[in-house]
């Protein structure tokens, strides 16, 4: 059972707390693509105008310095990724794909005419940069997925009252909450949601020496940030070199169930938008790599009717990505 301790840890304006959803599995003969899941999201929000996607050579984490972004008009995007296709996939074979959770944006009163009118000047090979930018609140996880760990990752998303998707990829999860937030709104869900899916301390000497950091919540120093670029490239800055990857052990890093690397990075994406200049943030892969053939997949979900776990007929995954340390049934919100 989850106790619900700490709810002020989370952002009263964000993610707000309500009762657990009801659980439903289902077997399926297969799982939904990221693709596909990608394209609903953007059929469900046409005020979209633009998303990025971005090839790079396939690693273990993260991008490598060689990589290459493009902006999609959202209805080209849509249609491809509905079909489970990804956008400009005639780059060489041996490239990742992955997608940006900021967005480009209608600012008028008529988003389906702003939509169309960002699409008709990309047929004309014409381009502009947005007006406005919101954000998917996404997360790049770091476990092993198998039973145990998702459900100790369910019991405290449960409790979100936002519908969202949970997706395996391959070495651990993904996660995509089902709401558009401004840029800086997006540190805030990023600090709760780290703050939520912390497991208690009962394991927390295993994960390396201690220091300063641990000494209060990373989403807790987040939040104290605020919407400063400077503290926030401070703290970024300052938080990088402690945290590492539990598939790449070092005594002298921590990890977290959250990859907080990915956050940080994505954290000095989003303060070279809050600075004026226009980048693309947060990006999550969306097709295979030469590590996994398949694209992340989707493993669970939340929606008004309640969480639907997808129980597929055979595993397409073999993860060798190490289990993170914790207890499924001592998480504390």
């Amino acid at each position: 059972m989850i106790e619900l301790k700490g709810i002020n840890r989370l952002n009263p304006e964000t993610l707000k707390v309500v009762p657990p959803s009801p659980v439903s599995e289902i077997e399926v003969d297969s799982l939904t693509p990221a693709t596909v899941i990608w394209g609903r999201l953007l059929k469900k929000h046409p005020e979209i105008i633009s998303i990025d996607i971005a090839h790079y050579p396939s690693q273990a984490h993260g991008t490598s310095d060689r990589y290459w972004t493009h902006t999609i008009p959202a209805m080209v995007a849509e249609q491809t990724l509905t079909k489970g296709l990804v956008p400009n996939a005639n780059e060489r074979l041996e490239d990742a794909f992955a997608i940006s959770s900021l967005v480009g944006v209608s600012v008028s009163k008529d988003p389906i005419d702003d939509r169309e009118g960002y699409y008709a000047l990309w047929i004309e090979g014409g381009s502009k940069y947005p007006e406005a930018y919101r954000a998917f609140v996404t997360l790049d996880l770091e476990t092993q997925a198998n039973d145990r760990t998702l459900r100790s990752i369910l019991n405290p998303l449960s409790h979100i009252d936002c519908n969202w998707y949970l997706l395996q990829s391959g070495a651990s999860y993904h996660l995509i909450l089902d709401d558009l937030v401004s840029p800086k709104e997006l540190i805030n869900n990023w600090a709760g949601l780290i703050n939520l899916l912390n497991p208690t301390p009962s394991w927390e000497e295993s994960l390396g020496h201690l220091n300063f950091f641990r000494r209060y919540d990373i989403g807790d120093a987040l939040r104290q940030a605020g919407n400063d670029v400077v503290s926030l490239r401070r703290l970024v800055q300052e938080l990088l070199p402690e945290f590492g990857h539990i598939d790449q052990p070092d005594k002298l890093k921590q990890t977290r169930l959250v990859d907080v690397r990915w956050v940080l990075h994505s954290i000095g994406e989003i303060c070279d938008l809050l600075e004026g200049r226009n980048t693309s943030a947060a990006f999550l892969r969306i097709s295979g790599s030469k590590r996994y053939e398949s694209p992340p997949l989707l493993t669970a979900e939340k929606d008004n009717l309640g969480l639907k776990v997808y129980r597929p007929k055979s595993n397409v995954f073999m993860s060798k990505q190490a289990e993170f340390p914790f207890d499924c049934d001592t998480c504390v919100l």
